[in-house]
């Protein structure tokens, strides 16, 4: 083996453990993180606010993980690191939910359209569909 390849090995091995030691160190706080945001008050509108609002709600947010990286003797690129775990992490499971959601959406319509999507009914498969519906609804005002 080459004195470069062993030179690379050994770089590959330093990078390998700084991750890990990057990871012990960034993932407890990135979970932190993700407390102090869902215990925080969003009583205010989060979409469509203004900046006012947005430091209201997000200073006490802010204020809470920067002493905690201040005691975790963070660096600035640690700072970066945890917050990008905690956006992969929330857009991780707005993906999952949505991806869920989306296919629960999609079965029901399958089920209540005859085994087709909203899209792919006909003028003709609506007024069916809403001619039956009358149908079942006027033999459960019977029933009672």
């Amino acid at each position: 083996m080459s004195n470069l390849t062993k030179s690379q090995k050994k770089l590959e091995q330093k990078q390998k453990d700084l991750t890990k030691e990057r990871d012990d160190k960034c993932n407890p706080l990135a979970k932190e993180l993700l407390v102090i945001m869902a215990e925080s008050d969003i009583s205010g509108e989060l979409t469509g606010s203004d900046h006012a609002d947005y430091l209201k709600i997000m200073t006490p947010v802010y204020k809470k993980f920067i002493v905690r990286c201040q005691e975790e003797n963070l660096t600035v690129g640690d700072i970066y690191y945890t917050i990008s775990i905690t956006k992969s992490f929330m857009e991780l499971t707005n993906q999952i939910f949505d991806s869920s959601l989306k296919n629960n959406v999609d079965m029901v319509e399958r089920i209540v359209y005859g085994g087709k999507m909203a899209e792919e009914l006909t003028v003709n498969d609506i007024d069916k569909i809403m001619k039956d519906f009358a149908l079942k609804s006027e033999e459960e005002k019977d029933k009672k």
